[in-house]
C-alpha cells in the first residue's frame, strides 16, 4: 500500500539531475579518434510530483544553485496551484451539468404527468414514483466528489 497525503498538493516530492548536453557526436559514435566535444556543459532536470495526484512538473534549469531551484519552486507552485483552479471550475461545471441535468428531467417528468392525465399512464407505477423523487443537493454532491476521488 503506497502513503498518499489526503488533498493534492499537500506535498511535492521534488529531485534534480544533472544531465550532460550533446553539442555533437563524438569519437564513440563516429569511430573517429579526432572527433572529441569538450565544453558543451550540462544542464538540470528539475522535478516535482504532487504526492496525492502523482502529477508532475518538469523544468530544465541552468544548474542547481539556489537561485535555479527557487526559480523552479516558483515556477511549481504556479502549475499546481493553475491545476487546481482549473479541477475547482470543472467541479463546479460537473455540478451545475448535474442540476440542469434534474431541471430538464423534472420538466419532461411533468410534461409526462399532463400526457398521462390527459391519455392514461405512460409510465410504470414505480418508475414514476422514482422519477418524482426530490434531489438530495448533499448527496449529488458528495457523490460528484467520490466520483473524482475514486478517478
Amino acid at each position: 500500500m503506497r502513503y498518499e497525503h489526503e488533498a493534492p498538493g499537500d506535498l511535492l516530492h521534488m529531485d534534480m539531475k544533472k544531465l550532460g548536453r550533446i553539442a555533437a557526436p563524438g569519437h564513440r559514435v563516429t569511430g573517429d579518434p579526432r572527433d572529441h566535444t569538450r565544453g558543451a556543459g550540462w544542464k538540470v532536470a528539475h522535478v516535482a510530483i504532487d504526492d496525492h495526484s502523482r502529477v508532475e512538473f518538469v523544468q530544465m534549469q541552468a544548474d542547481e544553485k539556489r537561485p535555479s531551484v527557487m526559480a523552479f519552486l516558483e515556477a511549481a507552485v504556479a502549475h499546481y496551484k493553475a491545476l487546481a483552479e482549473l479541477s475547482e471550475h470543472r467541479a463546479h461545471l460537473d455540478l451545475q451539468t448535474n442540476l440542469l441535468t434534474e431541471q430538464k428531467v423534472t420538466k419532461a417528468l411533468q410534461i409526462l404527468n399532463e400526457l398521462s392525465r390527459d391519455r392514461g399512464p405512460l409510465l410504470s407505477p414505480t418508475l414514476s414514483q422514482d422519477f418524482q423523487q426530490p434531489t438530495d443537493a448533499e448527496a449529488l454532491l458528495q457523490a460528484i466528489k467520490d466520483a473524482k476521488k475514486n478517478n
